[in-house]
């Protein structure tokens, strides 16, 4: 298992907690992780997310997080496994004040909603969204990370 962090925007230095970033990232993953997989955490801006939202998603809008997992070669669940995570931290900054909460705390919390794409969960329904956010909450209660 491998998984990199990236900052593509300018963050505090205070908020790169890479092996914090990396603990909810294996947290979220839980039996679904393996070992030829590799994860990339990439810190963005709220320009690049719109046109990663744009290219990708044909969304015109900034969002907080986009997962893809490529899955190059993973046949049966052999092989290695790609997948990246995009936050935007500009948009973590704005949560982060309106949910009352760090904006580590938000980060750690997108990065690990990314995380939960790749077990397997949807967000596709108001359902579905609410239960993603629970379970990255009690991830990160579980690390200590939120109180």
């Amino acid at each position: 298992m491998k998984i990199n962090i990236f900052y593509k925007t300018k963050v505090n230095s205070y908020l790169k907690k890479d092996a914090l970033f990396k603990k909810v990232i294996l947290k979220g993953l839980d039996k679904h992780a393996k070992t030829k997989m590799h994860i990339n955490v990439v810190f963005v801006d709220g320009k690049e997310i719109k046109k990663l939202n744009k290219t990708f998603l044909n969304h015109t809008y900034e969002t907080d997080v986009i997962a893809f997992e490529y899955g190059i070669g993973n046949k049966g669940g052999e092989g290695e496994t790609f997948g990246d995570v995009f936050v935007c931290y500009d948009v973590a900054k704005k949560q982060a004040k309106e949910y009352k909460h760090t904006i580590l705390t938000e980060m750690l919390l997108l990065a690990c909603h990314g995380a939960l794409h790749f077990a397997g969960y949807k967000d596709k329904t108001k359902k579905e969204q609410a239960n993603m956010h629970k379970l990255a909450e009690n991830i990160l209660k579980d690390l200590k990370c939120l109180a």
